[in-house]
């Protein structure tokens, strides 16, 4: 597989920013908004749509005003796909052990009595293990405080 250039990585960047961000209204940016934000005329954004060479102090200024990552307009696309399926990656890895809730000191001190508990209070630390754990997704609204 060929190597982008840098240049053409940019182009595609801002080819991306035109085409996929919204404004608050839902409608596109234009030319003119995204040069606005990027500081600068009309005719300097589209001239860089064709050069794909931005100052770093404009593109820096698109980047942080879409919340982008740094490297957001350079990187190769194996970075910037893994860049952008990071905060995924995050939250199934957040998600994927139900039982992190318990892994607390407090709570470990907890189970290492558990053997001397009486019936009751065993039950009770059970169901309150089973409180904690389960999604919120997966409560019956009856069973809601």
């Amino acid at each position: 597989m060929d190597e982008t250039s840098v240049t053409d990585r940019v182009r595609q960047r801002l080819d991306f920013l035109l085409k996929s961000r919204r404004r608050e209204d839902g409608g596109r940016y234009t030319r003119e908004e995204l040069a606005s934000i990027a500081g600068v005329s009309r005719q300097s954004f589209s001239a860089w749509l064709e050069s794909g060479t931005p100052s770093l102090k404009a593109a820096d200024q698109l980047r942080r005003h879409f919340q982008l990552p740094a490297g957001f307009m350079t990187a190769d696309e194996p970075e910037a796909l893994n860049e952008a399926l990071q905060p995924l990656v995050q939250k199934l890895e957040g998600t994927s052990d139900p039982l992190a809730p318990l892994r607390t000191p407090g709570f470990m001190r907890l189970a290492r009595r558990a053997p001397h508990m009486d019936p009751r209070k065993l039950q009770l630390l059970e169901e309150w293990a089973q409180m904690i754990t389960e999604s919120p997704e997966s409560r019956d609204v009856t069973d809601r405080p």
